[in-house]
């Protein structure tokens, strides 16, 4: 059942749920629960076996890579790992030199609709009998988006609408032909160099001529259709950015007189580019930070979801108890500590899993944290039990 309550340029609905259709809901959550459950040991075991590989490739580059000049090629380094820092160069021009004089590597379009936005608000309250009152507040404001929002979703669409197409369409060109001195880049090179900058401001001026239907008004690093300071619903700002031709440093392997991925014994690539003067251990150093912030990120997102899952699993208990608000919220406690405990445990064994199967030295160790973990809450309880005196 729902009551509608409007004030000012937002909308508020008032919902009940009662007992008996928060179990059929909870009961449905334990499938999802059991599915995020099942998915978290195979992700947090690949991102071991993930994290393995690629710092084993790492291990390999370095003891391999070669630091050289750039300004020629040398056959004797052919299929070698090379380190390297140069000039960039092309023959390529993304764009005529009187609309953009400078060179550039890649050159981006984002275009930014003005559009309404809807947030959505929402607070809960248990009421006595197992059921739900919840509010929902929906507000609308305009805002610049570089996605559109489908009106057609918003809970209240009248007076809302937006447009449904970007009157000119995001873009990214790259050029074809690039170097560092002697040395021609392939394209997953060419992909790691991204050090984008705004183009300068007669650029963007000649770039949004060009592009632009409109009569363009430019401020700061956009173009407007409208007026900037009185945008209206469906106005659009263009804004480019630009890789320049600087100074670059690259870890590749030697091929042909290009730089291209260097595949190691474990089936794994080497390739690393950044703009300015790098050494290959700044590089290298780099990559393994990555590598290491990557594997953490996973191995917390796989316990996230994890113990998510078990939660949805064990949630119908914390409804049943919702016939009594109090009860409900200690069992919802209760259950959500379980949850994380059980998450924790499960997620250290199948990490120290992965571990015996890729470095057993630092797996087993591992393994016993997470089994002795496990096991403690059981000793425990089995020890106060046994201290507990029958009566007569």
């Amino acid at each position: 059942m729902a009551d509608d309550e409007t004030e000012g340029d937002s909308f508020t609905e008032v919902t009940t749920q009662g007992w008996g259709s928060r179990i059929s809901g909870a009961l449905g959550g334990m499938v999802v629960g059991l599915i995020l459950f099942l998915i978290a040991f195979p992700v947090l075991f690949w991102n071991e076996g993930r994290a393995v590989d690629t710092a084993r490739a790492l291990a390999e580059g370095r003891a391999a890579v070669i630091s050289v000049e750039s300004t020629a090629v040398v056959a004797a380094n052919e299929g070698r790992l090379v380190h390297l820092t140069g000039q960039l160069a092309t023959p390529d021009r993304l764009v005529p030199a009187e609309v953009m004089p400078e060179a550039a590597l890649k050159l981006r379009r984002e275009v930014e609709v003005y559009q309404w936005e809807q947030k959505e608000t929402t607070t809960t309250e248990k009421d006595m009998g197992g059921g739900t009152t919840s509010k929902t507040t929906y507000s609308y404001k305009k805002v610049w988006s570089s996605s559109l929002n489908d009106s057609s979703g918003f809970r209240k669409p009248e007076g809302h609408q937006n447009p449904t197409a970007k009157p000119l369409a995001d873009s990214e060109a790259a050029v074809k032909n690039a170097s560092v001195g002697g040395f021609r880049l392939t394209g997953p090179v060419l992909n790691l160099i991204n050090d984008w900058r705004a183009v300068p401001d007669q650029a963007l001026a000649a770039l949004a001529r060009r592009d632009m239907r409109n009569a363009a008004a430019v401020q700061g690093e956009w173009a407007f259709s409208g007026k900037p300071d009185q945008p209206r619903i469906g106005d659009y700002r263009v804004g480019y950015s630009f890789v320049p031709l600087s100074e670059v440093s690259v870890v590749a392997r030697q091929s042909k007189g290009a730089l291209e991925p260097y595949p190691t014994s474990n089936g794994e690539e080497v390739v690393m580019a950044q703009q300015g003067q790098v050494s290959a251990d700044r590089l290298f150093k780099a990559e393994e930070e990555g590598n290491a912030i990557l594997t953490w990120a996973l191995r917390v997102g796989g316990f996230v979801v994890m113990a998510f899952g078990i939660g949805l699993f064990l949630r119908p208990l914390s409804v049943l108890g919702d016939v009594l608000p109090l009860l409900g919220d200690l069992l919802g406690a209760g259950t959500a500590v379980i949850a994380m405990a059980l998450a924790l445990c499960l997620s250290l064994i199948t990490i120290a899993t992965a571990w015996i199967f890729f470095r057993p030295l630092v797996g087993i160790p591992l393994l016993i944290a997470g089994l002795a973990f496990l096991a403690i809450p059981i000793i425990r309880r089995r020890r106060a039990a046994a201290t507990v005196t029958p009566s007569a």
